[in-house]
């Protein structure tokens, strides 16, 4: 939710999701409608990255702990053939 200052000079919310660019923001209240100058501009996702796995190899019967390396793996999922990895 928005919460607004005990002054009424500033408000504070989380943006909703967006696709990249800018977006016009507008600030509503009873006595009317203004819009942010410049607005909000979204910024793209960025794809992750993988540089390395540790160990490489493991037993068929699974249940070997990992690690792998990159950049961007915030949220990430993994999947060994197919079959997602536990513990993440």
């Amino acid at each position: 939710s928005i919460v607004v200052n005990g002054g009424g000079t500033s408000l504070t919310g989380t943006a909703p999701a967006g696709t990249a660019g800018n977006a016009t923001v507008a600030v509503t209240t009873p006595g009317g409608t203004t819009n942010v100058p410049g607005g909000y501009t979204y910024t793209a996702v960025q794809a992750p990255t993988a540089s390395g796995i540790s160990p490489t190899t493991g037993s068929t019967a699974g249940g070997t702990a990992f690690t792998i390396t990159g950049t961007n793996l915030t949220g990430a999922s993994v999947t060994f053939n197919g079959v997602a990895a536990t513990s993440i």
